[in-house]
């Protein structure tokens, strides 16, 4: 798939929404519960909703109220709660002026005594919604260890706007470090290999209600727009299925607005030490089509900069990446609260050549006879419904993703003195998901989620050995991978006292596999699947105060098992199946928010994972891409952090993750130094330092200083060898300021110009004969800017 350059950026209106949270007050006597249910929105369409399902009559003349956006909210209550909801952190409040009628007005700095009566005489802060958990579990009673990056966190970076960026300011991620759009993904140590292959993903990742990928790596989408990203450590099997052993990480987008125009442009630009400079741009438009319809197109593109030398070709800074994506969303409310909403999506990515060096050689260099590039092609689309039954809320979704990932890598090694040969890896992967499910009110002494899904992923995998200089020989591996995944799920939380909540949870699932060789004769093969599993949860949650929760969970999770192409001593391909790995975790941990002698958000989680019969992508002798059960592994964790704001400008943050695993080789024979998992560090940690300082026009200047560390790890190349990698301090410093429409941002990366080695992979054919090295990207200076009107 294709696209043609983006010429002109689009331009609109923007939205402009309140960060502080301003308190709604409440009234003392007693008010009628209500079913209230409403999307999320604008303020001003929630506001008509709450009116139109309780009765109530809502004024106020602030014209800032069509541009300002509310969680919405879901449940049985009264007009005051709902109101202290959608209002809460918006700057405004909402005073009662007569049995039935409310007043919505801002909020003032000193506010005097007032003739009105006030919903509420306290601030209450605003609550955070974990999506990720299909009944939008409010965080401060989810028995889990979340993660959530904010609006404010993803428009204040500094930093282009890519998941890797994102999460590494949590040290329990890790991830291999070919290029972007091609790595792997590795959450609490849950790493299989380090290499790409038809092994599933151990995390999922969506794209709101639809997943990205099964058994391709990270796409790397350009992530503009987006209203949170969200990470669920540990497994989560029972509510999704294949593939979610470390976690889910869901990417929010901002979703259309059919109440008023809003637009957004970015532009950034980079000069990297060592390195060619690069650039990157977006824009984004909001249209309403009518009163209950709008479309929102985001489209955005970029050239990153190389910074590696190919000394054997006399090329410089060869690891170039051109990007150029799309996105697309219509949302249309319907009647009875009903809501449609289609988008699509696609990105084509291009990197020139490999981002390894040879750490035998000063500088960023290596020595390769041709070049080895990259190519990720991703479109896809959905359609979501969304309504309620009643008090139920019910939400179906149906996906589908093409993703065509062209690799090629240097194995003149194999052909003899003076001969060029390149290795060509193709595969055409298509994911089809369909999701239904119907959950309850969150609150109340019950509440539950359970659905119906199927999933369909068809991954056809080619390898060809071509000879640059002379003839070429067949083709090493053609196979066509199935899998079909059909499931009923459910989690039910009963809250049988005040402070005590017990979740219980299960996922049934029927999975057909089968694989097709295509070379020489057609050849089909059975994966050693299951043909039902049973995937049961349980958590427990005490709430001993308002703000601090502990919590004890467990949890399984599985991939399903495949065919793998070996080759023989002859040369001879051989098709050889590996069988479905599972895991099994209980988790420990805590979550509490204190206000002396700091306000500080505290948490910690421990946790220990058995995983049997671990899926592996190795390499075998000569370089060929391998599948094997590796052995059974124990990995005990531990994450740590804390969230400090000393003052009104100065606030920290700290992150620190503990690890310690160990394998038992399912190949005993076989010695190996250390049997440990591969990419996994035995510590990391996080550090940033940050100052909101205001200025005499009433704007802030947001100030940021991080540090990161990396601990060591190992590459496991094969069952017998394993090469170090890590061991490194990162630093950035940022700063930002919002002056109207303006936010101008200012980075500067790997201030102190470290080399590391992010990952000791580049090319498999010679990966035994020389030392390979991912440097981190050299000292990098970045500025951006983006606008809104």
């Amino acid at each position: 798939m294709k696209y043609g350059r983006w010429n002109a950026c689009l331009a609109a209106s923007a939205l402009l929404s309140g960060a502080i949270a301003i308190p709604i007050a409440a009234h003392a006597q007693s008010e009628t519960r209500h079913d209230i249910h409403i999307a999320p929105g604008t303020l001003t369409r929630a506001l008509q909703a709450l009116s139109k399902q309780t009765g109530i009559a809502v004024g106020g003349t602030e014209p800032a109220l069509s541009r300002l956006r509310t969680e919405g909210v879901d449940g049985r209550m009264t007009v005051p709660e709902a109101l202290h909801r959608l209002l809460n952190g918006t700057g405004y409040r909402a005073r009662r002026a007569s049995a039935n009628v409310y007043r919505i007005e801002r909020k003032p700095v000193r506010a005097a005594p007032a003739n009105a009566e006030e919903l509420l005489p306290t601030i209450a802060p605003e609550p955070i919604v974990v999506s990720a958990s299909k009944s939008d579990t409010d965080l401060s009673v989810y028995p889990g260890a979340v993660q959530i990056i904010s609006t404010f966190d993803l428009e204040s970076s500094a930093a282009p706007p890519l998941l890797e960026n994102l999460l590494a300011a949590f040290p329990q991620t890790a991830g291999t470090a070919l290029g972007t759009g091609r790595d792997k993904i590795f959450v609490r140590g849950i790493a299989d290999s380090s290499f790409n292959g038809p092994t599933q993903s151990t995390i999922s990742l969506y794209l709101g209600e639809q997943r990205l990928i099964y058994s391709a790596p990270n796409p790397g989408l350009g992530l503009y727009d987006m209203d949170k990203i969200e990470l669920i450590e540990g497994p989560q099997g029972t509510l999704y299925g294949a593939g979610a052993l470390g976690g889910v990480i869901r990417l929010s987008p901002k979703a259309p607005d059919p109440s008023t125009w809003q637009g957004r442009i970015w532009s950034g630009a980079a000069i990297t030490q060592h390195g060619e400079p690069g650039v990157d741009g977006a824009g984004m438009i909001n249209a309403p089509l009518s009163d209950n319809t709008a479309v929102r197109l985001v489209a955005y593109g970029g050239r990153e900069g190389g910074y590696v030398d190919d000394s054997e070709r006399g090329l410089t800074n060869v690891n170039i990446s051109r990007t150029a994506g799309f996105r697309a969303a219509l949302h249309s409310d319907l009647p009875e609260g009903w809501t449609v909403s289609a988008s699509a999506f696609g990105q084509r990515r291009r990197t020139r050549d490999g981002q390894y060096i040879d750490p035998r050689f000063a500088g960023l260099t290596r020595e390769s006879l041709i070049a080895q590039p990259f190519a990720n092609d991703l479109i896809g689309g959905n359609l979501t419904l969304l309504g309620h039954l009643g008090p139920l809320r019910l939400v179906s979704t149906t996906g589908i993703v093409d993703n065509d990932l062209d690799t090629r890598f240097d194995s003149s090694v194999l052909a003899g003195e003076g001969l060029r040969q390149a290795y060509d890896e193709a595969r055409r992967i298509r994911l089809i998901t369909h999701e239904t499910r119907l959950s309850s009110p969150g609150s109340g002494a019950f509440s539950w989620v359970a659905g119906v899904s199927f999933l369909s992923n068809r991954d056809d995998y080619t390898q060809l050995v071509t000879s640059l200089s002379g003839d070429s020989p067949p083709p090493f591996a053609d196979i066509r991978y199935r899998i079909r995944e059909y499931a009923l799920f459910g989690e039910g939380t009963l809250r049988p006292a005040p402070r005590w909540s017990l979740t219980l949870g299960g996922r049934l699932v029927a999975t057909e596999s089968h694989s097709v060789r295509l070379f020489g004769a057609n050849v089909a093969e059975d994966s050693d699947n299951p043909p039902l599993r049973f995937l049961p949860m349980a958590a427990i949650g005490w709430h001993p105060e308002p703000g601090t929760l502990f919590y004890a969970r467990y949890q399984h999770g599985y991939r399903t098992g495949g065919v793998t192409v070996e080759r023989a001593d002859d040369g001879t391909p051989i098709p050889t199946q590996f069988r479905a790995d599972k895991m099994q975790s209980a988790e420990l941990g805590m979550r509490t928010r204190l206000s002396e002698p700091f306000d500080a958000d505290l948490s910690l989680a421990a946790f220990y994972v058995r995983w049997r019969r671990i899926q592996g992508d190795l390499v075998q002798a000569e370089g060929f891409p391998i599948t094997r059960n590796l052995g059974n592994g124990r990995i005990f964790g531990l994450t740590a952090s804390a969230r400090v704001r000393f003052d009104p400008v100065w606030h920290a943050e700290i992150a620190a993750f503990l690890n310690h695993n160990r394998i038992d080789r399912l190949t005993p024979s076989q010695t190996i130094n250390r049997r440990t998992l591969p990419n996994v560090a035995d510590f990391g940690a996080h550090a940033s330092l940050g100052a909101d300082v205001p200025l005499p026009s009433g704007q802030s200047l947001n100030l940021s200083a991080s540090l990161r560390y990396v601990g060591t790890s190992y590459l496991d190349i094969d069952p017998t060898s394993q090469v170090r990698q890590g061991d490194y301090i990162d630093t950035a410093l940022s700063a930002s300021m919002t002056a109207g429409a303006w936010t101008l941002s200012f980075a500067l990366d790997n201030v102190l110009d470290t080399r590391g080695n992010r990952f000791a992979f580049g090319n498999p054919f010679a990966v035994r004969l020389a030392p390979q090295a991912t440097p981190l990207r050299p000292r990098t200076l970045r500025l951006s800017a983006s606008m809104g009107f």
